[in-house]
């Protein structure tokens, strides 16, 4: 087998990761169909924020549709809001926003350093896949769960 050349670019610009995503993509297209992808005319995103009378951010949730399901790619509520209700209240509410979009599928991650998963938990939210990690953290390796959830409605 002869051997390839392969290039290693440490820290590359967009401009490389753009050429691969894009040749992943149109490999995709051709065997899916067209889906946009985020800033696109129609991509489906919506964020809910909860703010003090002071305007500033007490709690909110990004998520966007894909492939027939939502994602729910942030999630986050002030320490001094925790326990109230809020983090319920804005999964709620985007699961109420995907059903009148006809989407029945949701899914999340988070991981164990995190305080989300008792919460997700309690709304119906199913561990599908664990997976360990580690991050550099004031100069020592901190070990971690991720989670990844799921939640099918009807």
């Amino acid at each position: 087998m002869q051997e390839m050349r392969l290039n290693v670019i440490r820290q590359p610009g967009e401009a490389h990761i753009f050429e691969l995503r894009d040749s992943l993509r149109r490999h995709n297209f051709s065997r899916i169909g067209e889906y946009p992808l985020a800033g696109e005319r129609d991509f489906q995103s919506f964020l809910i924020t909860h703010r003090s009378e002071q305007d500033e951010l007490v709690g909110g949730l990004f998520a966007f549709i894909r492939f027939g399901w939502m994602v729910v790619d942030l999630l986050w509520v002030h320490e001094s809001q925790r326990r109230r209700g809020l983090g319920g209240q804005l999964l709620q509410n985007i699961e109420h926003i995907g059903l009148q979009q006809g989407i029945k599928r949701y899914r999340l991650n988070t991981a164990s350093f995190q305080t989300g998963l008792a919460l997700y938990q309690r709304h119906g939210y199913e561990i599908f896949a664990e997976l360990p990690s580690i991050s550099m953290h004031d100069g020592k390796l901190t070990e971690f769960t991720d989670y990844y959830m799921k939640k099918e409605i009807g």
